[in-house]
């Protein structure tokens, strides 16, 4: 697992954290410039079709290739957008919840660009990247987060409201000034706050003393942005290892492990 500090603000004060992740990959893609994906359900799809034994699948090509249903124009430009960021420098962080954001993330991946990834189930201790994403590891360009209280299981694991909205918050402390803007309607900043803090096992570090001020955050029906969404703590970037600093403030020991994304 990697400890990462998370600087959290539901209000005007807030505890310095530590949230914990399962992870494989670079963890020095943490120490650069992060840019949320974000993308509503509404704007982009892949076509699904029946699976043996009931519900859907996402339809692939002959080539293993997810099928597009519909996109908006407005996916298209935002897709652009965080392409060209990417291509100026920039690590694109996906939670991938959607099949936009799982889209972005597939063509960064397959442009040769950075791209972490939040997941919603752990990895098994004896996996490894295979193809596209062994060849991303290995040239340093892919970093694959999943949160420490989340269990490897087989198989798929049905994304949940609560999955959704961890991932997304995480991710919103991650990129910091990179985050995206997020709505969450029907559950209050504090809630949505406690998902995500319980999702990554978070606690105080040793000997930090509670009530030190840190950015506000958005909540339940507020747009998370730049310079709002709470981002890690700013470290230098050490060499990955047990009681080392690496990447965003990170420190700990990387367990290399993976989950292939869809």
């Amino acid at each position: 697992e990697i400890g990462v500090a998370l600087r959290l603000a539901p209000q005007a004060q807030a505890d310095l954290l530590r949230g914990y992740f399962s992870a494989i990959g670079n963890h020095f893609l943490l120490g650069r410039r992060l840019v949320q994906v974000q993308v509503s359900r509404r704007d982009f799809g892949y076509r699904r079709v029946a699976k043996q034994g009931g519900g859907q699948k996402i339809a692939r090509s002959a080539a293993g290739e997810p099928e597009v249903a519909f996109a908006t124009t407005g996916f298209e430009a935002r897709r652009d957008e965080l392409l060209a960021e990417a291509r100026k420098g920039a690590v694109l962080l996906s939670p991938c919840v959607s099949d936009g954001e799982r889209e972005i993330a597939r063509e960064a991946l397959a442009a040769g660009l950075s791209l972490v990834t939040m997941h919603n189930k752990g990895f098994a201790p004896l996996q490894k990247p295979a193809g596209r994403y062994f060849d991303a590891c290995a040239d340093g360009r892919l970093l694959m987060l999943a949160p420490a209280a989340w269990p490897h299981t087989p198989g798929e694991k049905p994304m949940t409201r609560d999955d959704a909205t961890a991932m997304n918050r995480l991710c919103q402390w991650l990129a910091g000034e990179g985050a995206a803007k997020i709505a969450y309607r029907g559950v209050t900043p504090a809630d949505v706050d406690g998902i995500a803090l319980r999702a990554a096992k978070a606690g105080r570090p040793a000997g930090r003393p509670a009530g030190r001020p840190a950015a506000r955050a958005a909540g339940a029906g507020q747009a998370a942005g730049a310079g709002q969404a709470a981002g890690a703590e700013q470290t230098a970037v050490g060499t990955a290892g047990a009681g080392q600093t690496v990447g965003a403030g990170l420190v700990g020991k990387g367990r290399f492990n993976e989950r292939k994304m869809k």
